[in-house]
């Protein structure tokens, strides 16, 4: 494996965002685009193709786009919304923007039938084992043609206006990047 694939697979060790190495490949040079994508696509862990797909954002290259769109039908919910919300980060659209412009169907929400969690009332602290417990019980699979039908949007509007993003000097990330 390569820097920059081994950077990746530290992104989330035991579950927790490790901020030096998601910083890093942030600023790292164009060689960590390849390794980004691939970890988006077929990284076995959501968490890390969800911190990826927001990378990929922050990076704020057009080429990037693509392989967001791609995303937009990845089994996790977290990963399909950063990768639609780092299209927009690239573009420079308000969040939500593609949302409705396209008027992209939510994904589907399970309403529990049990609480959620409280905090313990000695310590204040809300036990995040038992809130992701509750979260697995609680999680529904999103309907594959509504997925399929907003990614078709989202291609189409890429279709459209790929041209304009690539050639835009307002959009230049080389400008952007050598602002940090």
């Amino acid at each position: 494996m390569g820097k920059y694939s081994d950077l990746i697979d530290q992104l989330n060790p035991n579950d927790k965002q490790n901020p030096p190495v998601y910083n890093a490949l942030i600023d790292a040079d164009g060689r960590a685009f390849r390794p980004l994508v691939r970890a988006l696509r077929e990284h076995p862990d959501e968490d890390v193709r969800h911190d990826v797909a927001h990378i990929l954002g922050e990076r704020g290259h057009w080429k990037a786009i693509p392989y967001l769109i791609d995303a937009l039908d990845d089994p996790s919910e977290y990963v399909r919304s950063d990768a639609l919300r780092s299209i927009e980060l690239i573009c420079f659209m308000d969040h939500d923007a593609l949302n409705t412009w396209l008027d992209l169907e939510p994904d589907p929400i399970k309403f529990p039938w049990e609480p959620v969690p409280r905090p313990d009332p000695k310590t204040g602290k809300i036990d995040l084992d038992k809130m992701g417990e509750w979260f697995e019980r609680h999680r529904i699979e999103p309907d594959p043609a509504v997925l399929a039908g907003n990614k078709r949007k989202v291609q189409h509007w890429w279709e459209v206006n790929r041209q304009f993003i690539e050639g835009n000097p307002e959009l230049d990330w080389k400008r952007r990047t050598s602002a940090r």
